[in-house]
């Protein structure tokens, strides 16, 4: 069993009681019939693993189904192929794998999520996810993630010397001074100018920090259809450079993250308010 972070550099090799995961004759191979792809994160205090999400099983390709079925075969094929990767064992399966608990998004799924759920590790928020979106390689609007004080430590970003209530965000620097999202497409935030720009200490993808003291986003009032596919138009008030970004920092912050952080300090999303919204969105 081979797990990689998200850039893809190694992480572990070990033996697992996943399929073709052991030790066995035929184990560890990749691309073969019997190779399985997991979306995993891994709990380095606790040493396991917890399955988010399931790409592949034993040769078979899930990246075109919907996420509900994604997690009905998830939870059938643990259970029939490896219900022993739960446990720990120092030679045959030394890192456990644990689903990752998940809920239909009604009230009583709400509510079992973010009140009664107990887990062994630090939560950071709840991550929704549409149940009929596919698998999807990066950012997804089908994909977002909420989080309050009551479900995460991490409400928000927070930098040394700097007032929490100040916003900081992550943006990539064009040689020609574009500060960019992590979008797809990308989206232009400010232009700071070429002799500005030049200025800014960067990390080695051009990413840097800039304090901002608001962010907002304006569709046209009559909007087409190819209007819906294009990019929103963003305001930014007082950018300022902060600081180069991490070393190890690969990505931007997507416009979505920005809107999310700003909300949190001027009018966050209650949880009352998703619970109410739930209700009125629920399949009968």
């Amino acid at each position: 069993t081979v797990s990689r972070l998200r850039t893809g550099k190694l992480l572990q090799v070990f033996p697992s009681e996943l399929p073709n995961g052991g030790l066995g004759k035929g184990a560890g191979r990749t691309g073969g019939q019997d190779s399985s792809v997991l979306d995993c994160i891994y709990a380095e205090e606790l040493g396991c693993y917890y399955i988010c999400d399931v790409l592949c099983w034993k040769g078979h390709a899930l990246f075109d189904c919907t996420a509900e079925f994604r997690f009905f075969w998830l939870q059938q094929k643990m259970a029939e192929d490896a219900a022993l990767a739960v446990q720990h064992h120092p030679q045959q399966n030394p890192y456990p794998m644990h689903l990752l608990p998940w809920y239909c998004c009604d009230p009583q799924g709400l509510e079992a999520a973010y009140r009664s759920l107990e887990v062994p590790f630090t939560r950071d928020g709840l991550l929704f996810l549409h149940r009929d979106s596919n698998y999807e390689i990066g950012l997804t609007p089908l994909m977002l993630v909420w989080k309050d004080s009551n479900c995460s430590t991490y409400l928000s970003e927070v930098y040394k010397d700097i007032d929490p209530a100040v916003q900081v965000v992550c943006l990539q620097v064009t040689e020609s001074g574009a500060l960019l999202t992590h979008d797809e497409p990308q989206i232009v935030i400010a232009q700071a100018g070429a002799e500005l720009a030049a200025s800014f200490a960067r990390n080695k993808k051009g990413l840097a920090l800039f304090k901002i003291a608001g962010i907002s986003i304006a569709y046209p009032e009559a909007m087409s259809e190819d209007d819906f596919q294009s990019p929103p138009q963003v305001a930014v008030s007082n950018i300022e450079f902060f600081a180069t970004a991490a070393a190890k920092r690969t990505d931007a912050d997507s416009l979505t993250k920005a809107l999310f952080q700003q909300r949190l300090r001027v009018q966050p999303l209650s949880y009352e308010e998703l619970l109410h919204n739930s209700a009125l969105t629920s399949p009968t």
